[in-house]
């Protein structure tokens, strides 16, 4: 398969370092005292950008079916908000979710734009690596921003001010480095993403969410599917990257033991009595025997109490719901659900939950028919890994309003679109060069060069039929050159 960013418009420079601006906007400053309306503005200028970008160069522009979804699901929205016990609270979320699809539509233009997305990829997972790094300074941004440090502080939320909303973060940005992978093969990002996987993967661990963690066992243990890890071809690279990967990892330990703050971090987040490890002994014990330890006030209890409590509002008010951000005023537990099924379905009803989940089940849709039309190649592969580690955080954690979720997943389907669109000029290319070799062949000249050879490998790889002897670069995952 040719490189993806031979098939597209001329990205916009301006645009992209919008869209960058944005991305370390929402990770870092969003949730500090007066970083919304900084964010708001950086949004703005970043939407305003990609306006004048689109007029002036005469741009196309992408709409994607998960955007209509979205755009219906925030109009159906409106009908219960109307009765809702908290109108103030159900308008400001329905201002928060116009927001999110005006950006969201932004993003994908930028990406469908550019000839490389690889970086705009990573650059998600590097702003949480920055977020993250910041808990090792001075500046306490967790404390600034108000955030629930709780149990003697182990737990970290760094500028997301949450250690769920965080944990989350990290695994979207992990799925995300691991999706630039499946685009870029470079030798030189190896190294890169050597450190940044395990930065992202310690940090999701130190924000101490059980729902993180399981996301990235998901996605950890889905990567090994979408790249084919046990492929001979894939064992003989990782051994001979094997050196490189051990430098990187005693230049971290050494790292660590040279930095108190580092080792402190550490022996805090393996210590047997921590918060961290205690939470997630507590889930173990909760999964194998179903105990919610009640009488402890354990917050898988609680959790669990919203959850019973959400599907008997959700039976009181089955069709249209209670209205955007009223689980908390029509609830006893006085907060949201911490889980995004049940919020949905409760703010707007079964017939709100089908419509929001619809976009989902597309994203997901579009990766499978994807991956068959490519031979299996490791993008549309770890998209679906992504969209699965993602749905899965989903259940303990209410994402439908977060920008940092709708982030990923405007990137992730604007990744999915260029991918398309590559396969689409390829297959029309190759098309061309079949009517040529008809058309020679009528005029009697059977001769083939071997650069008609290599055509007839890579119409063979597009069509999904891969001639005798091809091995078949598609199915790799790593682009050819």
């Amino acid at each position: 398969m040719a490189h993806l960013r031979g098939y597209n418009t001329h990205p916009s420079t301006v645009a992209s370092f919008g869209l960058a601006a944005l991305i370390c906007s929402i990770m870092l400053l969003a949730e500090l005292p007066g970083g919304n309306l900084l964010n708001l503005a950086v949004g703005a200028g970043f939407v305003a950008a990609v306006l004048a970008v689109t007029v002036l160069g005469n741009r196309s522009l992408y709409f994607g079916r998960e955007v209509g979804l979205l755009a219906a699901w925030i109009v159906f929205s409106i009908l219960p908000s109307f009765f809702a016990v908290d109108h103030w609270d159900a308008v400001f979320k329905l201002v928060t979710m116009l927001q999110v699809i005006v950006l969201v539509f932004c993003v994908q233009q930028v990406i469908v734009w550019q000839r490389s997305v690889s970086l705009l990829l990573m650059l998600y997972g590097i702003a949480v690596a920055l977020a993250y790094g910041i808990t090792f300074t001075e500046l306490s941004l967790s404390d600034v921003a108000d955030a629930d440090v709780r149990e003697g502080g182990e737990r970290i939320a760094s500028t997301l001010a949450n250690q769920n909303k965080f944990g989350a973060a990290c695994v979207m940005g992990l799925s995300l480095c691991l999706l630039s992978v499946s685009l870029n093969g470079s030798r030189w990002l190896t190294l890169f993403w050597a450190v940044l996987v395990p930065v992202l993967l310690f940090a999701a661990m130190n924000s101490g969410s059980r729902t993180a963690l399981l996301g990235a066992l998901v996605v950890l243990v889905g990567s090994v599917w979408a790249f084919r890890l046990w492929r001979g071809r894939v064992i003989a690279r990782a051994i001979m990257a094997t050196p490189l990967l051990v430098a990187v990892g005693v230049a971290l330990m050494l790292f660590a033991q040279s930095n108190v703050l580092v080792s402190e971090r550490i022996e805090q987040t393996f210590d047997t009595e921590g918060a961290i490890v205690t939470r997630v002994t507590e889930f173990l014990e909760f999964m194998v025997t179903g105990d919610t330890r009640a009488e402890s006030g354990n917050s898988i209890d609680e959790r669990t109490g919203m959850i019973k409590e959400g599907v008997s509002l959700l039976a009181d008010n089955p069709f249209f719901g209670v209205g955007l951000d009223n689980f908390r005023h029509v609830s006893s537990a006085g907060t949201y659900s911490h889980s995004n099924p049940i919020e949905v379905s409760v703010s707007t009803g079964l017939l709100g939950l089908l419509l929001y989940y619809s976009i989902y089940a597309y994203i997901g849709w579009r990766a499978l028919k994807l991956s068959k039309r490519s031979g299996g190649h490791a993008l549309p592969r770890m998209a679906l890994v992504a969209l699965a580690g993602y749905s899965l955080m989903d259940l303990t954690h209410v994402s439908y309003y977060e920008k940092t979720s709708w982030l990923f997943l405007a990137l992730l389907t604007a990744t999915l679109e260029v991918f398309a669109r590559a396969l689409q000029q390829q297959a029309g290319a190759a098309a061309k060069r079949r009517r040529r070799r008809r058309r020679r062949h009528r005029e009697g000249d059977s001769a083939q060069s071997d650069e008609d050879l290599a055509d007839l490998d890579e119409l063979g790889d597009v069509l999904g039929s891969p001639s005798a002897g091809d091995t078949d670069i598609t199915r790799s995952g790593q682009p050819a050159s």
